[in-house]
């Protein structure tokens, strides 16, 4: 990778790791007791679990190699922290130190899971996009984010307590969240989470028989505005690699709107169970 090509690696990396920690620090009383929530910072790499909800997106280390070089050490510790949660996930950076920390993870019985694609964009770039007639994108506060934690939820097959958890981020400082409407019909919803000059956009979802009505694209548009508005100058988001998914935009469609691709990512999975 080339000097720029680290340097937006690091961008990318740090900005989903702060939206990560954050999220977890919502969870707080009843919802953290229900969810098993945790979280730990080791070596640069943000860690969050939910011991008692068996979903990847909730069970994963972030930033594993990018901040410190990574260790056997550091990834006993890893494994100690997740030791009592069914599966996690570790998303690997291709520019991660050192660079045989996959064959580690393989070695310790992680699988390869799957491969996101990472993309960026310059948040005072000007916008060349026009909304889609017919939707209105609004900012949220914690009255309707049952409403927005309803259309998450059935995206990524949330249970009850998960859909609390995300609830409990709603209004939070430093997040903003939206639902995308058509003739006052929810149909679509996202966050963004801004600290200094960066922006992660994420959690985006739509409600069944609502993709490819353009309510994901308002939904980044209006992130971006926002971002922009809040003196962001990098915005950070994911694809499930460069294929239509209900939960993440496509790649194609994130590059029509100005975003670059930063790298693939892979994402490594530990069940406990080899072979798995």
């Amino acid at each position: 990778m080339t000097a720029n090509d680290l340097t937006m690696a690091a961008v990318c990396e740090r900005a989903e790791r702060l939206a990560w920690a954050d999220f977890c620090r919502a969870a707080t009383g009843a919802v953290a007791t229900a969810c098993g929530v945790g979280l730990a910072e080791m070596a640069g790499t943000t860690l969050g679990r939910a011991s008692r909800v068996d979903l990847l997106a909730v069970n994963r280390a972030v930033g594993l190699g990018m901040d410190q070089e990574a260790t056997p050490a550091v990834l006993d510790g890893i494994f100690d922290f997740y030791r009592d949660v069914p599966r996690f996930s570790i998303p690997l950076s291709p520019a991660a130190r050192p660079a045989q920390i996959g064959e580690w993870l393989v070695a310790r019985g992680m699988q390869h899971h799957n491969t996101w694609t990472k993309l960026f964009r310059g948040a005072r770039e000007p916008l060349r996009f026009t909304p889609v007639p017919g939707l209105r994108v609004e900012q949220i506060d914690s009255a309707l984010a049952s409403v927005a934690a309803t259309i998450i939820g059935d995206a990524f097959g949330f249970p009850d307590e998960m859909r609390a958890w995300w609830s409990a981020a709603v209004g939070r400082p430093d997040w903003i969240h939206y639902l995308a409407y058509r003739h006052d019909q929810p149909i679509g919803t996202a966050a963004l989470f801004v600290t200094g000059e960066l922006a992660w956009l994420g959690w985006t979802a739509s409600r069944d028989g609502a993709n490819g009505r353009g309510a994901q694209t308002d939904l980044i548009l209006r992130r971006m505005a926002d971002a922009a508005s809040a003196g962001c100058r990098w915005l950070v988001i994911e694809s499930a690699e460069d294929e239509p998914d209900y939960r993440t935009p496509p790649a194609r469609s994130l590059r029509r709107l100005g975003f670059e691709v930063a790298y693939q990512r892979p994402n490594y999975v530990w069940t406990g169970e080899p072979g798995a």
